[in-house]
């Protein structure tokens, strides 16, 4: 997708093209989930335009955007809603299937992958949205801990266009491990990758299927990790920060939980602590492999710009299926963001995330523009 520089893009033409590039999408997704099976008013296409809206505008509460669709006509033209009561606005989120979403998000990931070529690295973390305990634990029929109430989002992004890959939501504060299956699935084409991950999802069978279908990963051990060391690899005189690197064995040598290919361990010794790596490369140096591993951190500051630069903050509602359609809305808002912010692209860095936050406050202060059509095109949905 090419942008003109000389007439960039605003909130209006952004917000024009969205509501004509996303209904096509919409439309196959809602044939396809059923969603509007038996909805007689407030169809689906249009309440997933709205809900768009509702974070490229920044709003913070349901009540502003039923607010902001009864008084602001330029927004309602666009978005074709009818006026809405915002107590109406939960219980349509847990009604409509979030499949809905999918084609939307692939056209859009598709127009993003254009940009910038995908890399071979996937990193992968889970991030927590908090809720009031009582009443998300009155919504689902049990009682759930503070500190548990609320959904967790599970999240393989690639680190290169800053393109969520895949993503998995889960009510309470579980393991992360119970999101491999959805983050990485078993029938995908993985070979050629490498993963980057926490201590968080340590599980020596998620290991052993990595290396099995063709992939590596670089992640970070926990302090009751066995193992036994195999071969001690040579250590560069250059970097006395490395205090080890082996190829080793792990799990116990009389347990159940083994992992049969070797292993490499790395020692990185840091000011205050020493840290251990463990990863199946060993084409890399050992200070490599720890350089590698720091990429992992643009995962954080993805879920720091969706919770803070989107604004989103905690689900619309307190099912299940109305976090997934948060959530999906939120990806949909970060990804035309992204794709505005390719006007922006930094020609030091070649990081077009760099300037979400600057061109998403662009879209916001400009948002009664007429849209034009030279800015349509310059887009590319014209």
């Amino acid at each position: 997708m090419r942008f003109r520089k000389s007439k960039p893009p605003t909130f209006g033409s952004l917000l024009h093209a969205m509501t004509r590039f996303g209904r096509a999408p919409l439309r196959r997704g809602v044939r396809h989930s059923g969603a509007d099976r038996y909805v007689k008013k407030h169809r689906s296409v249009e309440f997933a335009l709205a809900l768009v809206s509702y974070y490229l505008l920044g709003l913070t509460s349901v009540r502003q955007l039923k607010t902001r669709l009864d008084c602001d006509r330029h927004l309602r033209r666009h978005v074709q809603l009818e006026r809405i009561s915002h107590a109406q606005l939960p219980k349509l989120l847990s009604r409509r299937p979030s499949a809905l979403w999918a084609p939307l998000i692939t056209a859009l990931l598709s127009r993003l992958s254009t940009q910038r070529v995908p890399s071979c690295l996937r990193i992968m973390d889970t991030s927590f949205f908090a809720m009031s305990v009582k009443l998300f634990s009155r919504c689902h029929g049990r009682p759930f801990a503070p500190e548990a109430a609320g959904v967790k989002l599970g999240m393989v992004l690639d680190p290169h266009n800053g393109a969520p890959l895949e993503w998995d939501c889960r009510v309470g504060q579980n393991n992360d491990v119970v999101h491999l299956e959805s983050l990485v699935p078993p029938d995908a084409p993985i070979a050629g990758l490498t993963y980057l991950f926490d201590r968080g999802f340590r599980k020596y069978e998620f290991f052993q299927s990595l290396m099995d279908r063709g992939a590596d990963f670089i992640t970070r051990a926990t302090g009751q990790i066995s193992y036994q060391v195999l071969q001690a690899r040579p250590l560069d005189g250059r970097h006395p920060q490395i205090r080890a690197d082996a190829m080793v064995h792990l799990g116990a040598p009389t347990g159940r939980a083994q992992v049969s290919h070797p292993i490499r361990r790395i020692e990185l010794r840091t000011q205050t602590e020493t840290l251990v790596f463990l990863t199946s490369r060993l084409d890399l140096s050992a200070l490599e492999v720890t350089q590698l591993y720091r990429r992992r951190w643009e995962i954080e500051v993805f879920f720091r710009w969706l919770k803070s630069t989107i604004r989103c903050h905690k689900p619309l509602a307190y099912s299940a299926t109305a976090a997934e359609h948060t959530i999906c809305a939120a990806l949909v808002a970060y990804l035309l963001t992204v794709l505005f912010a390719q006007l922006q692209l930094s020609r030091a860095t070649h990081r077009p995330t760099a300037q979400i936050k600057k061109a998403l406050t662009h879209l916001r202060a400009e948002l009664y523009d007429r849209p034009k059509l030279a800015h349509l095109r310059a887009l590319g949905f014209a």
